[in-house]
């Protein structure tokens, strides 16, 4: 069973263009709340919130060599991986950015910090917009295109059910693409109403996607690892909203292991959805 963890940027102050919700909280208040919510096994620290000391990076040599920092810091804590979420990399408007030199820099500098540390694995969230129009890294498919041009082993993707499902994917079929790339190495759990990156608990609108995504998620091995859950609480009690959030998750795990495998590869052989949704509903 796949552990359960909360990205802890979420449970301290978050904002918008209109609203902020939420207090400021130290990380040693964020990891006390943490503390408190029903089923957290653990927690994604952001780098430098989480850190003391941080600094402040406004070059792009700087941001290269705090990464490598972050990277260090993650090894001494004794984990295996770091994910990084760049959509500030990206345009507003068409004849903004010159694609090819950017893709070129991006490729060369995660090639970098790859070769920092080629026992650590670095996962990309990619996503398809907010803050800029168009994020450079938008899709499953373009960021397997991306690491797999960049030739770094350790060089792989976060899929974020939200961001698949705002770019107009399957998250289940992603997944997929990117477990047999070898590129799938982390994943985050929310949900959305596919207009926006809404963070929402997990289920709330896509719950077959969700299904869908833990089952294959379990075909592909993805198991004893961690769904760690990108959910705004906004103005709601972020204790009760993850407990809530791991308590979702888990029914929906339970709903995915009543799949009979042997008989769902049989139905997706057939391609006979006239069999598997009226069989899906017969779990429920």
């Amino acid at each position: 069973m796949n552990r359960l963890a909360i990205v802890t940027g979420f449970l301290g102050k978050q904002g918008n263009r209109f609203m902020q919700y939420q207090d400021a909280r130290s990380s040693a208040e964020r990891l006390e709340l943490a503390a408190k919510v029903e089923g957290c096994d653990g927690v994604e620290l952001g780098y430098p919130e989480d850190f003391e000391d941080p600094k402040a990076t406004k070059e792009r040599r700087e941001v290269i060599d705090d990464f490598k920092r972050a990277m260090d810091l993650t090894a001494e804590l004794g984990v295996t991986r770091i994910s990084n979420c760049p959509p500030n990399d990206g345009s507003d408007y068409l004849f903004e950015l010159d694609y090819i030199g950017t893709i070129d820099f991006a490729a060369e500098r995660f090639a970098e910090v790859a070769a920092h540390n080629s026992d650590l694995r670095i996962c990309i969230e990619y996503k398809e917009n907010e803050p800029r129009g168009r994020c450079l890294l938008g899709s499953a498919g373009e960021t397997i295109s991306f690491c797999q041009m960049v030739g770094a082993d350790n060089l792989g993707l976060t899929l974020d059910l939200g961001h698949s499902l705002l770019c107009g994917e399957r998250p289940a079929q992603a997944a997929a693409m990117a477990a047999r790339a070898g590129r799938l190495f982390y994943v985050h759990l929310n949900d959305n109403d596919g207009r926006f990156d809404w963070d929402l608990l997990p289920g709330a609108f896509r719950m077959w996607d969700t299904v869908e995504l833990l089952f294959y998620l379990k075909r592909l091995g993805y198991d004893d690892d961690w769904y760690t859950f990108d959910v705004t609480p906004k103005e709601k009690d972020p204790v009760e909203t993850f407990s809530q959030g791991f308590s979702l998750t888990r029914k929906l795990e339970e709903i995915t292991d009543r799949i009979d495998t042997n008989a769902m590869t049989g139905m997706l052989e057939q391609r006979a959805p006239n069999k598997t949704i009226p069989y899906l509903y017969s779990l429920l």
